[in-house]
This record gives C-alpha cells, sequence and structure tokens, in this order.
C-alpha cells in the first residue's frame, strides 16, 4: 500500500509522523517513508489552496457576468491622486 500526504510547510511536523505512526502500527517493522519537496509554480500553490482557488473562479465567474470596472488611464491616474495619502 502506498499512501501519499500534499501538506503544507507548516504541516511538516512531530504531529505528522504521529499520525502516520498510528496509520501503519501493526506494520512499523516494513515502514518506509519517502520525503519529497516539490517547488510548486504560483499556479499550482493556488490550486492546491481549494480557499483560495474558490475565491479566483468566483471573482472569474462573476467578471464574466458583467461585474467589471472599465475606466481610462486618465481616469485612473485621477482615482489614485484622489485616494493617495
Amino acid at each position: 500500500m502506498t499512501v501519499t500526504y500534499q501538506l503544507n510547510f507548516e504541516e511538516l511536523n512531530a504531529d505528522l509522523i504521529r499520525k502516520i505512526k498510528s496509520q501503519f502500527n501493526n506494520r512499523l517493522d516494513s515502514l518506509r517513508v519517502t520525503l519529497e519537496v516539490a517547488d510548486m509554480d504560483e499556479t499550482d500553490a493556488i490550486m492546491n489552496n481549494p480557499e483560495l482557488s474558490e475565491k479566483i473562479i468566483r471573482r472569474r465567474k462573476s467578471a464574466f457576468d458583467g461585474n467589471v470596472l472599465n475606466f481610462t488611464p486618465e481616469s485612473f491616474n485621477e482615482i489614485v491622486k484622489k485616494h493617495s495619502i
């Protein structure tokens, strides 16, 4: 049997080791653990975060539904000037 855990840096701790040991308690003599560190690109990181990817999907749908702002470069500059500190 092969089990794959995908986790972020904060989840790599002693608690994870305890969880793995409890899952395979009766076969610890034959347990082999391999750690692979994969540097995800930005897209992979976003898609592996369910909360963030859902937020992006909702915002994309909202834009396709017509909820967008239109402005010229000049009007954008005026907005920036008006709201700058």
